[in-house]
């Protein structure tokens, strides 16, 4: 499950052409998981989502 989300990830990192700097953060973000560190796993995956969002769409309004 874990390998299939960090996939996921990467894949929309690599379709949105991010540089590698930023895929790094994903790879953190599962070394975090991997260590149980699930509150900064979730705070990394939500900035590279983010990120790819609003490089996609624009920038987000508001909190959710």
């Amino acid at each position: 499950m874990l390998c299939k989300i960090v996939l996921n990830i990467c894949g929309i990192c690599l379709k949105n052409a991010v540089h590698f700097s930023k895929l790094k953060h994903v790879f953190q973000a599962s070394a975090y998981l991997k260590q149980g560190k699930y509150r900064e796993a979730e705070l990394l995956y939500k900035d590279v989502l983010t990120r790819a969002h609003e490089k996609e769409f624009g920038k987000v309004e508001g909190k959710l």
